[in-house]
Formats: structure tokens, sequence, C-alpha cells
């Protein structure tokens, strides 16, 4: 008899009810440390039980087997059917094997109910990860939208750069500003300004007339390269400030970081 002859064959499922003769049980013990798909079956079947019981509550193999064999005591004795112990065997493994259909049917079941539990949460994972991948394309195509409007704006000729160069504060800082005279719209590229604490805003500065008016306060870094600063008119130099939250109405001048002169 080959393996899939043997497992098919019943007498795992009675070896697992416990209706197996001392012999019978050894030799299946033998086979299973000798096959380990005999063994794997075999906690298979165990594993099938155990989930029918977590189920109904009660051990299967004792439930079922003591209402069989009580049917089988109760009932009358047939002249014709034979009751030597080999015969008693082979009913029992035939009652093994119809119990073990039930189990397989159950077990079947379970693993529909559990796999149908399973479903529903990878899609319910799916769904968050679709909706996160939504977010974010979302969000390149913004950060695509900026870069198309930043490369616009550093391709504009009515926008005059201007260079912020760094100040004895942070002389390694560096900014520019693209200004457009016409429009008087006025956009800041940050450069390498040194980050800033929680409570404090950079702060850009336009000289009009020789006195310093705000075009804005900002944060770093920003959402893209250029940022939209306050339109205005006549700049004769921009420079950026350290203030308070929210702004000031005059620049700190020891704040200064960084400052360039308008071409004239």
């Amino acid at each position: 008899m080959n393996i899939e002859e043997y497992i098919a064959s019943g007498i795992l499922e009675a070896y697992v009810l416990g209706d197996l003769s001392d012999g019978a049980k050894a030799e299946v013990e033998e086979m299973i440390q000798l096959h380990p798909e005999i063994k794997l079956e075999v906690q298979r079947i165990e594993n099938t039980m155990e989930q029918v019981a977590i189920t109904s509550g009660e051990d299967p193999g004792i439930s079922f087997r003591e209402d069989l064999l009580q049917q089988v005591v109760e009932k009358e004795p047939d002249p014709l059917v034979d009751f030597t112990p080999e015969s008693v065997n082979q009913r029992t493994l035939t009652i093994a094997v119809a119990i073990m259909g039930l189990f397989l049917s159950g077990g079947i079941l379970l693993y529909s109910l559990a796999h149908a539990q399973r479903t529903k949460k990878e899609m319910a994972t799916t769904a968050i990860v679709i909706d996160s991948l939504a977010q974010q394309g979302d969000s390149l195509h913004n950060l695509l939208d900026n870069v198309r409007q930043d490369r616009q704006i550093l391709l504009d000729p009515n926008y005059e750069k201007v260079q912020l160069d760094g100040l004895p504060i942070a002389p390694n800082a560096l900014a520019n500003v693209y200004w457009n005279r016409s429009t008087t719209a006025v956009y800041l590229d940050t450069g390498r300004l040194p980050d800033s604490d929680g409570d404090k805003q950079y702060q850009l500065w336009a000289i009009v007339s020789g006195q310093p008016v705000s075009v804005g306060v900002f944060d770093l870094p920003g959402e893209s390269i250029l940022r939209k600063m306050d339109d205005v008119q006549d700049a004769q130099a921009f420079t950026i400030t350290l203030e308070s939250f929210g702004g000031v109405v005059s620049p700190t001048l020891d704040q200064m970081y960084v400052s360039g002169n308008v071409s004239s």
C-alpha cells in the first residue's frame, strides 16, 4: 500500500479517535515517524477536530463515539453479522471514516468562514492602501503643478532675480527673490536659510524709498521651490529677518539673515 492509499484508508481518522488496537496504534505511530506526509495528515485531522470542538463547545470524538457505541450496544445482534475482532475493528474503522466525513465537512465550513473573514480584512486593508495611494497621487499631482509653475516663473524674462547673500549672523545663508516690475508679483526661493524655532518666523522685507515694507512671513520648509509673497512696487532691495511668530511692523536689524539690492 502506498502513502496515498494508506491515508485514504481511514486508519488515521480511527487513530485520532482512539479506536485502534494497541498493535494498530503502534503501526500508525511508526508510519508517522517514517513519513512526514502522514504526520501532517494526522495533524490536519487533529486540527479539524479541535476546530469543531471549539465551535460546538465539546469533544467531538467522545460525543460521536459514545452515541455510536450506544447504538451498537442497544441493537440486537444479527446472526449473519460477523463479530470477530477483525470484523469489529473494520466496522469501527468504517464508523470512524463516516464520523471524519462529518468533521471534514465542518472543517471545510469553518475554513470557508475563516477565509471569508480574512477576505473582508484583506479588502478593508486594500481599500486603505488604495485610498493612501490616491492621496499620494493627489500630492504628487499638486507637486508637479507647483514645479511647472515655478519653471514658468524662472524662465519668464519679466521676472528679475535678486540674490540675497548671507549677513554676519548667517554668512552661509542664501535666498533668491523673483520680482516682476510690471505686475509687482514677488516669489521667494528660500535657498539656504537656517531652520527657525517653532515660535519664530522668517519675514521678507522690500526697501521702498529707503523704508522697509513687509512682503510677508513664511516657515521652512515650503511645499514648492518658490513661494508667492505679497506684491510690492518700486523695490530697491530685499532682506529677510527672523521675527516673532506672525511677523512684526518693523524689522529687527540684529536678526537680519540675508540681503540683496535690485538692479537699477
